[in-house]
């Protein structure tokens, strides 16, 4: 009797595993891509992970609208790592081993680096979204990078400092803890003293750190009347608490100034402060692509050069699976990606597995609105 159940219990199995072939042996495809993402998507800096992740998602709903990727269609997984390297670890493992991803979308800039070399040997593709830079350009021949060129941030500041405001010395606040805002900082640094400018300050600050009194005192008892602040949402206490000691401090900090809650606690003080921020190429494309976000989530970008250089990512990563949809295919597919049309610009990719064509340039904050300088 038992002999009789486990030979028919045999038999299923293997008519269910015939299921899986059509008649001639050949195995159906797959009728799913997913692709996973990495990002804060709770935290201090949520803010990037959700600007980020609402980029993608309607890059996917587009792209699944359309017919898909060879007619499949894509879903995302979304791991939150609280831009925490370890918890990145964590995420890829789970979304390598147990979602077998085809790709990772991310936009914790340092957990890249931890999760990098595995990436590699598991033939899996990861793409920042968000930014770009020459440490990216050297962590792996499956690093890609579709953001902003994160050196040149740094460079646009120091030039509009130097050469434009005619500031000799400064101060620069900066948020240690995470590796891109160091490295806007460093690059910042080195283009300022080459142009003869001199950092008085140098002061790193950790995550929950919100009073900023005692660098500005600092600063103002120097001599010192600019200050770069390099951060992200918290930044705005910086500008508010000037104010509120009646420092006439010249602030000059990057695109997160642009940060809904970031105007929003700075309120007036934010007034004439200086940053760094992305101007779409394509209005009329922008624009359209803003009714479409505003559909879907009932509100505008609450940062929208992140959530569209994600968009943009999302993209190009669904046009090159039309070439390979995993592994070695798609890397090289990735690699040779060359003018596509994104909402951030023309992007292609260089043999380092950058894109270096997106540029930001000064903006000052008056009243409601940013003016290009």
């Amino acid at each position: 009797m038992k002999k009789t159940i486990l030979a028919t219990i045999t038999i299923i199995i293997l008519l269910l595993a015939g299921c899986t072939q059509m008649p001639q042996g050949k195995v159906i495809q797959e009728k799913e891509i997913t692709i996973g993402f990495i990002g804060p998507l709770t935290g201090d800096v949520a803010f990037l992970g959700d600007a980020a992740k609402k980029g993608i998602q309607l890059a996917a709903d587009e792209i699944n609208l359309e017919g898909g990727i060879n007619g499949k269609k894509v879903k995302i997984i979304y791991e939150d790592d609280q831009l925490n390297d370890q918890l990145t670890h964590t995420a890829y493992q789970k979304l390598a081993n147990i979602d077998n991803v085809n790709a990772i979308l991310t936009v914790s800039y340092g957990g890249i680096f931890t999760i990098s070399e595995q990436a590699e040997q598991d033939k899996i593709p990861i793409i920042d979204t968000i930014d770009t830079s020459e440490e990216l350009a050297n962590a792996g021949d499956y690093v890609f990078a579709v953001g902003i060129y994160d050196e040149g941030i740094g460079y646009t500041i120091a030039d509009f400092t130097k050469q434009e405001l005619k500031e000799e010395k400064v101060a620069v606040l900066y948020y240690q803890s995470e590796p891109f805002v160091v490295l806007v900082k460093d690059s910042f640094k080195e283009k300022y003293e080459t142009l003869g400018g001199e950092v008085i300050i140098e002061e790193g600050y950790v995550a929950g750190h919100k009073d900023f009194r005692t660098s500005i005192l600092k600063a103002k008892q120097a001599n010192v009347d600019t200050i770069i602040i390099l951060g992200y949402d918290e930044t705005a206490n910086a500008l508010r608490q000037a104010k509120e000691i009646d420092s006439e401090m010249t602030f000059i900090g990057m695109d997160t100034f642009s940060s809904e809650v970031f105007l929003e606690v700075a309120g007036d003080a934010a007034e004439d402060a200086y940053f760094t921020f992305w101007e779409a190429p394509d209005e009329q494309e922008y624009s359209d692509f803003i009714v479409r976000f505003k559909n879907k989530y009932g509100e505008k970008p609450s940062q929208p050069l992140f959530t569209s250089t994600s968009y943009d990512s999302m993209k190009l990563l669904a046009k090159a699976m039309e070439q390979g949809e995993k592994g070695e295919a798609l890397q090289q597919a990735l690699y040779n990606t060359k003018n596509f049309d994104g909402l951030s610009g023309s992007l292609t990719m260089s043999s380092d597995g950058i894109v270096r064509s997106i540029q930001e340039i000064i903006f000052q904050i008056k009243g409601d609105s940013f003016v290009k300088i």
